[in-house]
């Protein structure tokens, strides 16, 4: 596995959502080692229908049935780190409508992630014109699934981190870019292009609504802390 300082260099160099690798799976939501996403795209979405029917060879030469998991309310920072889902290789995540409550929470846009432990064949990515509805993939040695991976449409980004909400007590991430696997990616500033909303300090978010329109350039462990 790379070192923490060469993942960094490669992620700053890139400026996509290439993350790190860990070789074992999220076993429960409070697992202190997520593993976040290799790939990210925004304007990117799949035929969530493409798994029904399909079977797949492991990387031991067994078949497997493709199936899928549904996180609801969830950050689109979560669906990227992975700290809820076990075995996926592939997820979207779908905003909720903008007049839901939680869309504008600490953290959001909130919305569904939906995960699969198979790759979509390339038929089955779409681009779409909305940034916030995003495709991640899992190609590293974590990654059950032999076989080539789809290239995903969209634009190439780095989601934003995970955030504990400033009105939650003993949050499961509230440390994930200080002691964690994830801290590698505390330097990390997020290039997503739609609306975010940060955390909250005495009621007042942190930092701008977004992260390129001129306003500062909080890194993950910024936005994490709210500092």
């Amino acid at each position: 596995m790379r070192s923490n300082r060469a993942l960094v260099l490669t992620l700053m160099m890139v400026s996509v959502s290439t993350c790190h690798t860990v070789e074992h799976h999220i076993l429960a939501k409070r697992d202190p080692a997520p593993f976040s996403a290799d790939r990210a795209h925004e304007g990117c979405t799949v035929n969530k229908e493409f798994h029904k029917g399909q079977t797949f060879t492991d990387s031991k030469g067994r078949t497997q049935k493709c199936s899928f998991k549904v996180n609801e309310d969830i950050q689109m920072g979560e669906c990227f780190s992975n700290p809820r889902i076990l075995n996926n290789v592939f997820a979207i995540f779908e905003p909720l409508d903008i007049s839901s409550k939680s869309y504008t929470s600490e953290g959001g846009p909130y919305g569904t992630c939906t995960a699969w432990n198979c790759q979509p064949s390339q038929d089955d990515v779409q681009a779409v014109d909305d940034p916030r509805y995003t495709c991640f993939q899992w190609t590293g040695r974590h990654v059950v699934q032999s076989g080539p991976v789809a290239t995903l449409p969209g634009n190439a980004f780095v989601p934003p981190p995970i955030v504990c909400p400033s009105n939650l007590d003993n949050c499961y991430s509230e440390e994930y870019y200080v002691s964690t696997g994830l801290d590698a990616l505390a330097d990390l500033v997020p290039t997503y292009s739609g609306i975010y909303f940060s955390k909250k300090v005495n009621g007042k978010p942190t930092y701008c609504n977004c992260f390129n329109c001129g306003c500062d350039r909080p890194t993950y462990a910024q936005l994490q802390s709210g500092q």
